[in-house]
């Protein structure tokens, strides 16, 4: 038997709803800026794990943060505008440029403001978070990461591959995100505890996420965006068409225009 064309649309557009309302129930929304948190981002080609992040982002400029050293000193709660750094492009209403910040060096991390959202894009192009780095990361990278909630900072870093990270930046991970494409534009998160350096993935999801990818947040970044691949100790060659650079672990948040 042969359906008509409107039985049929019908069909589809009853699945649709089915599925869009299993989505919103298995996601348990969006989550608070939290002070110290060092988040990995992982997931196949295409699968949004830069987009993820600059939704992040862009969510955290967009409103207002709660400190909790002020607030525990002036005894009430004290609230601060959302800043975002990042080593790769976004883009931004004007008004609020004054909350984002290039980086260039681990100095600029440093000197951060309060209630910062960090998002290191490729970071195994870094020169110490390459596999081959081992457990061992560098002073200052160590500095940061281990006293990010000192800091006020929360810290995502993005590979699609956790195999590319060295095992001392992972054991500074406090979360692994698995982003995954969904229907219709629609991304799924899942955050999965990291134990050891190893992500508990056969264990359940320790929170679920979905969002759907505007043309607005398509279009604040840009996607075709060559990240610098910067030499670790004892050289290794960078990008093509980069000249050579000096070993440092310092400046390595390099961008190809």
């Amino acid at each position: 038997m042969k359906l008509g064309v409107l039985p049929v649309l019908g069909l589809i557009a009853v699945a649709t709803v089915v599925l869009y309302v299993f989505t919103q129930l298995a996601s348990k929304g969006d989550r608070k800026f939290q002070e110290g948190r060092v988040v990995g981002i992982t997931g196949k080609k295409g699968h949004g794990k830069t987009i993820f992040g600059v939704h992040e982002l862009l969510r955290h400029v967009n409103g207002r943060y709660s400190c909790r050293e002020c607030s525990t000193l002036e005894g009430r709660r004290v609230n601060h505008d959302g800043h975002i750094a990042t080593n790769g492009s976004i883009s931004v209403p004007d008004e609020l440029l004054p909350r984002v910040h290039r980086l260039t060096s681990w100095d600029d991390v440093k000197a951060l403001p309060h209630g910062c959202l960090v998002m290191l894009d490729e970071v195994h192009l870094m020169g110490w978070a390459p596999a081959q780095a081992g457990q061992t990361l560098p002073a200052d990278v160590q500095w940061i990461l281990s006293q990010c909630r000192k800091l006020h900072l929360e810290i995502m870093w993005i590979s699609q591959d956790l195999g590319n990270v060295s095992a001392g930046l992972r054991r500074q991970t406090d979360e692994i995100a698995r982003c995954q494409k969904s229907y219709f534009r629609r991304m799924s998160i899942s955050f999965f505890e990291i134990v050891g350096g190893v992500p508990q993935f056969n264990a359940k999801a320790a929170w679920k996420y979905a969002y759907r990818v505007t043309s607005k947040l398509a279009a604040s970044y840009d996607t075709y965006e060559l990240l610098a691949m910067v030499p670790a100790v004892g050289g290794v060659s960078r990008a093509a068409g980069l000249p050579p650079a000096a070993p440092s672990t310092m400046h390595d948040f390099d961008v190809v225009s």
